[in-house]
């Protein structure tokens, strides 16, 4: 996974828009700035799981903000939340859409802590809190988003973020 998050981070400096990259594991990366937000994980019309990333936005937060992005929509993939988008009770939708972006948020924390890349965290941390963001419909404001980071890091570190 180390290597991926790498080849994301290469990939959004070097500002490619039409890069197309599979995972290991068969999740497919593709770049494009059509996109208004910094990566998204869906399905293809075939129902292969995609991200798909703007290099733009990536490069604009920088490689440690990225990377905390990526394990994060890999996250909704492995926890399938790709899956339940398409429940048929907008209220249960809702629901399952705000739940599953805290719990990408807290895969991507307990990825970033196994792979020891705590300055990614820590930049994630201040970009939210700095950012001051009031969240949408889907995603908790920006500042609950860092401490949410910041708690689970204690939790399972001991230590402050």
């Amino acid at each position: 996974m180390k290597k991926l998050i790498l080849l994301f981070v290469l990939i959004s400096y070097f500002n490619i828009h039409a890069q197309y990259w599979t995972s290991p594991d068969g999740i497919t990366e593709i770049a494009s700035t059509s996109i208004n937000d910094i990566a998204i994980a869906k399905f293809d019309s075939k129902g292969n799981p995609i991200i798909i990333y703007n290099p733009i936005i990536a490069n604009k937060l920088g490689a440690e903000v990225s990377a905390f992005f990526r394990a994060h929509e890999y996250g909704h993939h492995y926890l399938g939340h790709v899956l339940n988008q398409n429940h048929p009770n907008p209220n249960i939708r809702l629901w399952l859409t705000r739940n599953a972006e805290s719990e990408a948020d807290a895969y991507a924390v307990r990825y970033h802590i196994s792979m020891n890349n705590i300055n990614v965290l820590k930049k994630t941390y201040n970009t939210f809190m700095n950012q001051n963001h009031p969240g949408d419909r889907t995603h908790l404001p920006s500042r609950i988003r860092a401490q949410n980071i910041a708690s689970l890091y204690f939790n399972i570190t001991g230590n402050q973020l």
